[in-house]
């Protein structure tokens, strides 16, 4: 992920909560880029199979196409930085 962050001229890194078992934050540091971590909490949203109720843990491709242009706001109201 440095190696990428770098490629594109990225400060800072948005990880989520699974990375902090393996990456190393002063490698970070080092190279200049902040790193943080959010927690996500999942957020309901209407799916196209209103009998069986909500699935959660869809992919994200499940939410766009269920909900549209209100997707990223759905996405956007379950990020909670740390």
């Amino acid at each position: 992920m440095i190696s990428i962050c770098k490629a594109l001229g990225a400060s800072e890194y948005l990880s989520g909560q699974g990375a902090k078992v393996y990456q190393d934050p002063n490698k970070f540091e080092r190279e200049g880029i902040s790193l943080s971590y959010q927690s996500y909490s999942l957020q309901p949203y209407l799916q196209c199979w209103p009998k069986i109720g909500h699935i959660q843990g869809l992919s994200a491709l499940d939410l766009i196409l269920n909900a549209g242009d209100e997707a990223i706001a759905i996405m956007n109201a379950g990020r909670v930085a740390e």
